[in-house]
């Protein structure tokens, strides 16, 4: 399972301004049967009555920290053509959702390719992609991001296992073939370079479309995924 934080404003550490950037330490206890994926990098992890306790930092000033949590499959590959590795976290329980892990790595490295090629190195060394229940909601952080369940699987399944419109099926499948592009690019667009204002906001939601854009380019390119973690 997955445990969701619906009010994200209440559970993310910043300084009051998207502008404001910091290094962030932080610690988290919680139930050793569970993984917790933060921002950063994990400094330590221990079992202490238990409990899982552990320790994540910022290597470089950041304009926010948060982090998912629940049980979780892992897989890694390191891409030296973007000089980044990327860990993938999918959820485990009745349906296994680790599957598609591999086409999550394969649109995290082309992203982070193409935007290399756009925008310059990527931000941070490593990229934590997590998967979220929510079937439709994506979001970014700094070295982390939350990707909804359509990612892990197919429009076509959740079709079939739900009561939507088949008229929807399509829109369903474009969000997910581009919502890990979108997500990804804000690496780049929203972390990296952020807005001095609510109206510059759309500067970074639009440089995240158009790197999402480029899945039409490098939908054909084949990335070989290896499982580097467990």
């Amino acid at each position: 399972c997955c445990f969701v934080v619906f009010v994200r404003l209440c559970l993310f550490l910043f300084f009051g301004s998207f502008s404001a950037l910091a290094i962030y330490t932080t610690t988290f206890r919680y139930p050793d049967r569970n993984q917790l994926v933060g921002v950063g990098e994990l400094v330590s992890e221990r079992i202490e009555g238990g409990q899982k306790v552990a320790i994540w930092r910022t290597s470089t000033p950041t304009r926010v920290a948060g982090f998912n949590y629940g049980d979780f499959q892992k897989r890694s590959q390191e891409d030296a053509e973007a000089g980044v590795g990327v860990d993938v976290y999918a959820l485990r329980g009745t349906e296994d959702f680790s599957g598609m892990a591999g086409r999550v790595i394969a649109d995290a490295v082309n992203t982070s390719r193409v935007s290399k090629q756009y925008f310059g190195a990527p931000p941070y060394r490593r990229l934590a992609l997590t998967q979220q229940p929510q079937l439709s909601a994506g979001q970014s952080w700094p070295s982390l991001v939350f990707l909804p369940t359509m990612s892990f699987t197919s429009a076509t399944d959740i079709a079939l296992a739900t009561n939507i419109d088949p008229r929807a099926v399509q829109g369903l499948k474009e969000f997910g073939n581009t919502v890990a592009w979108h997500e990804v690019a804000h690496q780049w667009w929203g972390h990296q370079v952020g807005w001095s204002s609510y109206r510059d906001q759309w500067l970074s939601e639009g440089f995240a479309e158009f790197t999402a854009a480029n899945d039409n380019v490098t939908k054909y390119l084949t990335v070989e995924c290896s499982t580097v973690g467990s």
